[in-house]
């Protein structure tokens, strides 16, 4: 249920911007930031945060991006699951009134902590007693977003971006709800 909604307000916010008329002026640049969920393969995922510095100049979006995940892991097993990925997106963007969808990708870095092989198991009233050896890895990786931004005012903005990274050691998508501050119309 939690999807569909999340679904359905993305399609919405697009349709929002989209439908609007597109501005004479393109050239803007903004920092976000943003809090969001993520997936992978190997967990169930868990809580992400980001920060970027952006660019628009003649409907061309460039971005550096930092992402952060955290697996939600409060009772065990040991030791959690976090990533890191770094990325320089490059791309094209639709442009309306009060605000923008980007398509954007790139290439970037991502390193982390995953568990390995099973070391041991502690008997606990509460939580997993499960041990892990900690493995940790960097990998080259293809990161692609779709961002959807609405700016009300001129320096303020809100928006969602889902977002992928692609890489061989461990590949993760994820959604985030964003603030935007800068030159944004």
């Amino acid at each position: 249920m939690k999807n569909l909604i999340l679904f359905i307000y993305s399609i919405l916010q697009a349709y929002s911007i989209y439908s609007q008329q597109p501005s004479d002026k393109t050239n803007k640049y903004w920092i976000d930031a943003g809090i969001g969920n993520y997936s992978n393969f190997h967990n169930s995922g868990g809580l992400n945060w980001n920060t970027s510095i952006n660019f628009m100049q003649n409907r061309i979006s460039l971005k550096i991006r930092y992402l952060n995940h955290e697996e939600l892991n409060i009772l065990g097993p040991s030791p959690a699951e976090r990533f890191n990925s770094v990325g320089f997106l490059i791309g094209k963007s639709i442009l309306a009134k009060y605000g923008h969808c980007s398509f954007v990708g790139g290439i970037g870095i991502v390193s982390g902590t995953k568990r390995g092989n099973l070391l041991y198991t502690n008997s606990t009233l509460i939580g997993d007693g499960r041990h892990y050896e900690r493995n940790s890895f960097t990998s080259i990786s293809i990161p692609l977003e779709v961002d959807l931004q609405y700016s009300p005012f001129k320096y303020v903005g809100i928006g969602t971006s889902l977002y992928c990274d692609l890489n061989l050691k461990n590949p993760m998508w994820g959604f985030l709800f964003k603030i935007a501050l800068g030159k944004l119309r």
